[in-house]
Formats: structure tokens, sequence, C-alpha cells
């Protein structure tokens, strides 16, 4: 009697997928060998184990190294902390440059305004002695000065 083999598979694309039946199609095609000892192994069935495990070894061959990706995210995370906290600093300084120019102009704005007191006063008083001069009338436009 002659031994009946596994289906043959259509392999996935995604190569969990793929390897998941492959592995268990060569499973099965092991036991079959085994059990039929000297009778012949079809051309068609081997061709397809060859072509599966073909088909993965190239799909594995072509995935992204996860070890490279894994490093390539780290050095971009170390990269942002170090932006972040130049950006901080940076916030920081421009936030201390703002209070001491705040704190300039209202100092500045204090003596100002002081100095205008000030003139304003010298302004009143030497204007008093001089109004004391003037003659009074009632008429305030007409001025005698003889």
């Amino acid at each position: 009697m002659a031994t009946s083999w596994p289906q043959q598979a259509a392999w996935p694309t995604e190569v969990r997928e793929h390897a998941t039946p492959l592995s268990k199609y060569l499973q099965d095609v092991l036991h079959c060998v085994e059990q039929a000892q000297e009778q012949p192994i079809l051309a068609n069935l081997v061709k397809s184990m060859i072509l599966g495990m073909a088909s993965l070894v190239a799909k594995v061959i072509n995935m992204a190294d996860v070890r490279s990706i894994s490093e390539t995210l780290n050095i971009i995370q170390t990269q942002v902390k170090i932006e972040a906290n130049i950006t901080a600093l940076t916030l920081y300084e421009i936030k201390d440059d703002m209070e001491r120019t705040a704190t300039k102009l209202r100092s500045s704005t204090r003596d100002s305004s002081s100095e205008d007191r000030f003139f304003s006063a010298r302004v009143i008083r030497q204007r008093k002695p001089t109004e004391a001069m003037l003659p009074l009338s009632s008429d305030s436009t007409s001025h005698d000065v003889r």
C-alpha cells in the first residue's frame, strides 16, 4: 500500500504565517518518508518542499535586522532627549532674559518718573517768583509795562 502524502500548500507571504504551515508540512513529509522506507518519493512533493523552504529562506534573508532597527531607535531616542534638554535650557534662558529686561524697564520707568517730578517741581518753584513780580490787575489782558 502506498503512503499518503500531505497536501501541497500555497505558502503565505508573511514569514510567520509561512513558517508555521511549512514546519508542519515538513514534519508530516518526514513522517511519511520514514513510513515509506523503500517506496519512491514523488518528484512534485519534493519540488513542493524545496519551493516552500526556498521561499521561506528568501523571506528571512530579506527581513530587516531587528537589532539594527532597535539600535537606530535607541539613537533617535537619545537624540530626541538631547534636543529636548537643549530646548528646555534655551527656554529657561529666554525667560531669564525677559525677566531681567522687565526689571530694567521697571527701574528705568521709576527713574524717569522721579526725574519728571523733580523737573516739574523745579519749574513750579522758578515760576512762583516770576508770577509774584507781575502786577495784579482785574483785567488780565492789560499789563502796564513801563
